[in-house]
């Protein structure tokens, strides 16, 4: 089963609530979700106003622990998602390996609506990097982290909506590529 890691800076707000809304729509049957944070606040729950943001959208919050993104969590992934241009870039100085795959959210958006049909196939990611969209600094996804519920609600309906486009990308791609 392919995996998408969606990388913050904390892992308490914006991705984790990218992974569990993610999964709150696939079901997890087709695509494994997760997170990670480049600074994580290691055990941590999910920041408060940002779970409510997530309940109200049909996901579950109970039982989320913040991670460090570690070498193994990025070699895993066979895409890995940050929410912010400057957070890409971290990820690639520390795992070079792993730029072809490594997006923003909003590119990730971009770039999964624009592949032709039949194009993905078993090689998403290859698919991925032939068709990539270019990264844009009006989709960076501010971190909502202290700023109050409006703050949280302003992030919550950025990534809401990008996360919807992501999983009917990667579905319609799963789809038009045929049986597993």
């Amino acid at each position: 089963m392919p995996t998408l890691l969606f990388v913050c800076e904390g892992n308490v707000c914006r991705s984790p609530f990218a992974e569990l809304l993610a999964r709150s729509l696939v079901g997890g049957s087709e695509w494994q979700f997760r997170s990670a944070g480049l600074g994580a606040l290691a055990g941590s729950a999910m920041d408060p106003l940002m779970a409510e943001q997530l309940t109200r959208r049909g996901g579950d919050p109970t039982g989320f622990v913040a991670r460090q993104l570690t070498p193994s969590l990025a070699r895993e992934a066979d895409l890995v998602v940050t929410m912010q241009r400057t957070q890409r870039e971290r990820v690639i100085e520390d795992f070079p390996a792993r730029a072809s795959v490594t997006l923003t959210l909003g590119q990730l958006a971009r770039t999964l609506e624009r592949l032709p049909s039949g194009e993905a196939g078993p090689d998403l990611a290859g698919a991925i990097r032939r068709h990539r969209a270019g990264v844009r600094p009006e989709e960076d996804i501010a971190d909502p982290m202290g700023k109050g519920p409006e703050a949280a609600r302003a992030c919550a309906r950025a990534l809401d909506a990008d996360v919807r486009r992501v999983v009917a990308g990667l579905t319609a791609s799963r789809s038009r590529s045929g049986p597993a």
